[in-house]
């Protein structure tokens, strides 16, 4: 493939071929986010979205991640002109080997290619450390960007002794600080970053009008599932420790003694899946569960639904899957755990994780009964553009940040 466009919008880490690419392009600024995967979580849907809505005559984003692997994302941010460079293979198990292998990556990257702007997308200090490195190859804007509140995962005493290491080592090192939420701003910066002019929110941005309740969509999904006339939970992650979707297994099993009309759909995939799927047979409620590895049509899938659950029993950094089940009028009961920045319409609430599954499934019962909050599924969407999270919105601003940089 000696075509210099093709080469530049395909999965790659052949960085030098696509100079003579760069060198038409004399107008857009470029901006490289890297970010670890181009899959479905919060921080990889904003920045899609933000792509979406951005004006790609003024600005173009390419995207460093760290797979090789074809992703959810990768054909539609080729189909807009965006590159995306696999600065490494697949990631390492082991946080000291990632880190290494991740630093030579972006290495290799930032002395073959020029950018006005690198945005780094991170969960923890690691986003700092990356930080230094930009501004050792001479990139003038170097943006952290934190999106989450604690670290997940294994390993959580190694990497917490890391992210305290790097945030002591490298607050200095970007140019500009943003996060998805105080939450997570307080995780990873300290107060002089935070009370300083170079420091932003920006909220995670969702296309409202999208996620509006559909009645054909509900009729359809439910159809297609065999849960017409049921009741139904939902919830949405990677099958991870973090998120809890046990809890929300252990809330059906409870439901379904009281009546046997509750459903549950639930999406995502990953290391538990097996386990959660395993324990659903075991308490025999599988066939009360529709299990959704992956989806395109996620607004469709809440609009069968009548509630939402978000059960994360580590701290997020926002909880973007609760913004939208609530621009659908989902009745939204979210965990502890999740910030109380993601409590927006008059029918969201928040439960504390060790009440236990019985006080949920009390809550939702008393919400189906006289509690119940009348609502305008259609109308939902408005709690939501108020709050400031309409995409569009967010991209405009996003954009007018990147333009007042110098370049």
């Amino acid at each position: 493939m000696n075509n210099c466009n093709k080469t530049k919008h395909i999965k790659n880490d052949n960085f030098e071929n696509n100079n003579e690419y760069i060198a038409d392009q004399t107008s857009p600024m470029r901006v490289l986010h890297y970010i670890k995967h181009l899959e479905t979580g919060g921080g990889e849907s904003l920045v899609f979205n933000i792509y979406k809505h951005i004006d790609r005559k003024k600005i173009q984003f390419d995207f460093a991640v760290n797979t090789k692997k074809k992703e959810r994302l990768d054909e539609q941010i080729m189909e807009r002109g965006g590159g995306i460079y696999s600065i490494i293979n697949s990631e390492p198990k082991i946080i000291f080997f990632k880190l290494i292998a991740t630093s030579a990556g972006l290495r290799k990257l930032l002395a073959s290619q020029h950018y006005d702007i690198i945005h780094i997308h991170c969960s923890n200090g690691q986003g700092l450390y990356y930080s230094n490195l930009a501004r050792q190859y001479g990139v003038k804007n170097v943006i952290c960007h934190i999106h989450n509140t604690s670290v997940v995962g294994k390993f959580e005493k190694i990497k917490t002794i890391v992210h305290k290491y790097f945030r002591n080592k490298y607050m200095s090192a970007p140019t500009e600080y943003m996060a998805c939420s105080m939450s997570a701003a307080k995780w990873l910066y300290d107060e002089e970053v935070i009370n300083g002019k170079y420091f932003k929110i920006l909220k995670n941005g969702i296309d409202v009008d999208k996620f509006r309740f559909s009645e054909a969509d509900r009729d359809l999904i439910r159809d297609r599932i065999g849960f017409q006339n049921k009741k139904i939970l939902c919830t949405i992650g990677r099958c991870v420790k973090e998120k809890n979707q046990i809890f929300v297994l252990k809330m059906l099993e409870i439901l379904i003694k009281i009546d046997q009309d509750f459903r549950l759909i639930l999406i995502g995939q990953g290391e538990l899946e097996d386990k959660l799927q395993n324990y659903a047979k075991s308490k025999e409620i599988d066939k009360y569960i529709a299990f959704i590895k992956s989806t395109d049509e996620v607004e469709k899938y809440l609009s069968a639904s009548d509630f939402f659950i978000l059960s994360s029993s580590s701290s997020e950094g926002l909880g973007i899957v609760a913004i939208e089940a609530q621009a659908n009028g989902l009745r939204t009961i979210v965990s502890d755990n999740v910030p109380r920045d993601v409590l927006i319409t008059p029918y969201s609430y928040q439960l504390k994780l060790a009440d236990g599954e019985q006080k949920w499934t009390s809550e939702i019962l008393g919400m189906i009964g006289e509690k119940s909050v009348d609502i305008d599924r259609y109308e939902a969407g408005k709690y939501v553009k108020r709050a400031g999270y309409e995409i569009a919105e967010v991209s405009s601003e996003l954009e007018r940040h990147y333009l007042r940089l110098e370049h």
